[in-house]
C-alpha cells in the first residue's frame, strides 16, 4: 500500500519505522525470544534459509534478518549464503535456484558495498536486474507508489 511505501521511503531508520507498522508492539516483545532461537540454531550448526516473515517492514525485513543472523554470530558469508544457495535449496530447486550460472533463475542486487565486510552493505542497492530487466531503486518506489 502507498502508506507503507510512504512510510518506509520517508524512515531514516528502521527502529522508527517497525514503529509505524501494524503490531510493532507484539514484534519487540517477541524479539528476544526469535534471537535466542536463532543463536541456539548457529550454536548447533543448523543450517538456515533466510526468508523473514516480517511483511510489516516491506523491504527492509530481508536487511534487517541478515543483520540479526550476523549478531547471534553467524559469519557475513554463512548469513549471504543463507540467502542464496540455501534458500535454492529449501524451496527444493537447488538446481535452478542459488547460484549464478548458466541456465540458472538469477535476479540480482547490485550493490555499491561489499556485504562480506559488513552485511549492512546489502542495503547499499545500486540496481535490481529481474527476469533480464534492470531497475533503479527510485524507479520501484515510485512505480509502488502509483
Amino acid at each position: 500500500p502507498a502508506s507503507v511505501v510512504k512510510a518506509w521511503s520517508a524512515a531514516p531508520a528502521w527502529k522508527e519505522l517497525a514503529a509505524t507498522t501494524p503490531r510493532a508492539s507484539e514484534l519487540r516483545a517477541k524479539l528476544p525470544t526469535l534471537r535466542g532461537n536463532l543463536e541456539t540454531a548457529v550454536k548447533n550448526y543448523i543450517l538456515i534459509a533466510l526468508g523473514t516473515d516480517l511483511p510489516q517492514l516491506p523491504g527492509i525485513a530481508v536487511h534487517l534478518e541478515l543483520e540479526e543472523m550476523v549478531r547471534a554470530g553467524m559469519l557475513t558469508y554463512q548469513a549471504l549464503i543463507s540467502g542464496t544457495t540455501f534458500g535454492g535449496s529449501y524451496l527444493g530447486l537447488p538446481k535452478r535456484l542459488g547460484t549464478i550460472e548458466t541456465g540458472r533463475i538469477a535476479d540480482l542486487v547490485v550493490l555499491d558495498a561489499d556485504p562480506a565486510v559488513d552485511v549492512r552493505n546489502t542495503r547499499t542497492i545500486s540496481m535490481v536486474v529481474k527476469h533480464g530487466r534492470i531497475f533503479k531503486p527510485k524507479d520501484l518506489l515510485k512505480a509502488a507508489n502509483q
